[in-house]
């Protein structure tokens, strides 16, 4: 498990740039001098206003549907910070409103925000979650996890797999905090029981992993 957390703030200069996930929730059209970048790690939990999922629990659980087992990517050992997708939406009308107002030499140092509710979380428990209630559904063998073997990436987010579910992105929200943001809704694990659980298990078609372009590269 890696020791690195990321922290942003005045001297720290961001790293990489993820997708730019506006929750359906809001409406909102806010015009800023500078751009501003967000960097969620996990999130999960349902767009209420039209049932969207996000990308890599849902696909591990899809995974775990087609092959009757819950898996992870190499030990599971691999941990990633946490958000759920509606406090992210709210975290990131607020540092648009804050752009709003903010001098450009707020934005051009570090226009960089993290955003995590405080909850980690492995690879391995991820898969354990999905065993555990999956198997409660009649819809796996076993409750307990195991290794993905490499030939059955193609059915996760193929080669790049061992980056999008089997790496470590842990994080600090220390700069939005700051703006006064606080996480609200349930941690992952209830979210995914009661939230998410259903819509994947109601979903019908086949799944041959995740084939749009992932937040850390794009899949074939």
């Amino acid at each position: 498990m890696s020791k690195k957390v990321f922290l942003i703030g005045p001297g720290y200069i961001g790293l990489t740039v993820l997708d730019n996930l506006l929750s359906d929730d809001y409406d909102v059209t806010v015009l800023v001098r500078a751009a501003v970048h967000v960097l969620p790690p996990l999130i999960y939990g349902v767009v209420k206003k039209n049932s969207k999922l996000s990308i890599q629990v849902p696909a591990l659980t899809r995974f775990a549907l087609k092959h009757k087992y819950a898996g992870h990517i190499g030990q599971g050992e691999a941990v990633w910070s946490t958000v759920h997708v509606a406090d992210l939406a709210r975290a990131y009308l607020m540092i648009l409103h804050w752009a709003e107002s903010a001098p450009d030499s707020a934005t051009t140092g570090s226009p960089y925000f993290f955003c995590e509710n405080g909850e980690e979380i492995s690879w391995g428990d991820v898969a354990g979650m999905i065993g555990k209630d999956l198997h409660s559904a009649c819809k796996v063998d076993a409750a307990s996890a195991k290794e993905i073997p490499r030939q059955e990436y193609v059915d996760v987010f193929g080669p790049y797999s061992a980056v999008v579910v089997g790496s470590n992105s842990r994080s600090r929200a220390n700069r939005v905090r700051e703006l006064g943001w606080s996480p609200r809704e349930k941690g992952i694990r209830e979210a995914f029981e009661v939230e998410e659980l259903q819509l994947l298990l109601e979903e019908t078609g086949s799944f041959a992993g995740y084939a749009k372009p992932a937040a850390s590269g794009a899949t074939s």
